[in-house]
């Protein structure tokens, strides 16, 4: 299992943000895959001159054709939790189990560690109030199924002093689903 620090981590802890076991942070800047390109531009049209958009503007409208790759994941306890309340077709078609309606801390009960994994990514990009990306392999725990993504995560919310939810937006590049 790779785990890597993120640079300013408010407790400053190594963690794995692998949510599997292989990936790398990027720059978001450096994001290959076109859809979440549209994405990162879109997310930062809408942001202006705030740190982030609130969620009301990234509506299922404004995303479109992105939908498919989006995942939607509320705030908690001011960051202490999250609750995945959307997920895309493509999310769905990598991960049957689906995480929808479930807390980071319920997915630890079906899936130990993998809640735990995302609570401290999610939690970094809270913290940030910016976007994170990751290109990499994935291996889905249930059943070893490896393949190559990148995935980038953005906050919103209503006002700069506060993340409300995250939109995780996937590409699978192998295979092509």
């Amino acid at each position: 299992m790779t785990s890597l620090e993120l640079e300013g981590y408010q407790s400053g802890r190594e963690f794995d943000c692998s949510i599997g076991d292989v990936t790398g942070r990027i720059d978001p800047d450096t994001i290959e895959a076109a859809p979440l390109q549209r994405g990162l531009a879109l997310w930062r049209s809408l942001a202006g001159d705030r740190l982030f958009p609130a969620r009301s503007q990234m509506s299922p409208r404004a995303l479109g054709g992105l939908l498919r790759n989006t995942i939607l994941i509320k705030v908690l306890d001011e960051g202490a939790e999250f609750q995945v309340r959307i997920i895309g077709d493509v999310i769905r078609a990598i991960d049957p189990d689906a995480w929808q309606g479930l807390t980071t801390r319920e997915m630890d009960a079906r899936l130990p560690g993998h809640g735990s994994n995302l609570r401290a990514v999610y939690g970094h990009a809270c913290t940030h109030k910016a976007p994170l990306a990751f290109r990499g392999l994935f291996r889905r725990k249930a059943d070893g199924w490896t393949f190559h993504r990148e995935h980038l995560l953005l906050p919103l919310g209503e006002s700069d002093d506060a993340v409300d939810h995250l939109i995780s937006l996937i590409v699978v590049i192998q295979p092509d689903i």
